[in-house]
């Protein structure tokens, strides 16, 4: 008996301690991938799910400072409140570190400061891909326009709706270019490989929240239910690189914590086979 409750001390300090670091500290991941679609080198920063919480704003503009990249990428859930005016300073700050490319999550739009967050962005640069595309050199960039609503469990007729609504943008794939798209959503990966892209930036599930340790395995995914793999690192599905970012902030802090599950900017160095 004394041994168990030493354990659960132990294992309820271990929970107390990753708790309060996932809560303050952001981390930098890095992946290294390579085509022959592409002339020149390029790095990528992915910022999903930011939530309007400005709390570790400095954090994440040091690991921009390091890593100089050429693209920006917010890959949905950046605003989370009427009050959009914090977001936008944020992403202000962001286009001094490179080109911001947006595309709108399932809850941007939840706010009736929406329309106005997207011209404030656009106003300063930021390039708005929903339902469209935009080509610079050798890349192509698609963002799809996110149903709005949470789903925690995709259910029919939910995931074969959406899976057709992703099929449509297969008109903005460039096969001459380097196709990245904006997938909010992680679950459809092979939605997204059937429309030929190469890489897919996606969030939406915050790492599941809960994960196991030392695994991409997460408690709970909204669309993918529990126990599940698709909620953060790189995927592979035919020829498209799906890369599951665990997000910036945590919206539902301070009730229920991050665990073994940190909070991440994503960097991506895109190297050229030629």
């Amino acid at each position: 008996m004394k041994k168990a409750i030493i354990g659960f001390v132990i294992l309820l300090g271990i929970i107390v301690i990753d708790g309060y670091i996932n809560q303050k500290y952001i981390v930098e991941t890095e992946y290294n991938l390579s085509t022959d679609k592409v002339d020149d080198n390029y790095t990528f920063a992915q910022i999903s799910d930011y939530h309007s919480s400005t709390n570790e704003n400095e954090q994440i503009y040091e690991i921009l400072d390091s890593n100089q990249p050429d693209y920006i990428i917010l890959s949905g859930d950046i605003l989370e409140s009427e009050d959009m005016e914090p977001t936008v300073d944020f992403i202000s700050k962001l286009t001094g570190y490179g080109t911001v490319i947006y595309s709108r999550g399932n809850h941007d739009d939840d706010y009736n400061s929406y329309q106005q967050f997207l011209e404030s962005i656009k106003e300063l640069g930021v390039i708005v891909v929903g339902d469209s595309s935009y080509q610079v050199g050798d890349l192509n960039f698609i963002g799809i326009e996110d149903f709005s609503g949470a789903n925690l469990v995709a259910k029919e007729p939910f995931t074969s709706t959406y899976t057709n609504y992703i099929s449509n943008y297969q008109d903005y794939v460039q096969e001459d270019k380097y196709n990245i798209l904006l997938g909010h959503r992680p679950s459809f990966l092979e939605a997204y490989s059937n429309i030929d892209v190469d890489l897919v930036f996606s969030g939406h599930a915050h790492g599941g929240q809960w994960q196991f340790p030392f695994t991409d395995i997460g408690f709970i995914a909204p669309d993918d239910g529990i126990f599940t793999n698709q909620v953060h690192g790189l995927k592979q599905e035919a020829d498209t690189t799906q890369i599951i970012s665990s997000g910036t902030s945590n919206p539902y802090e301070p009730f229920i914590p991050r665990l073994f599950n940190r909070k991440e900017v994503v960097i991506v160095n895109l190297s050229s086979k030629q």
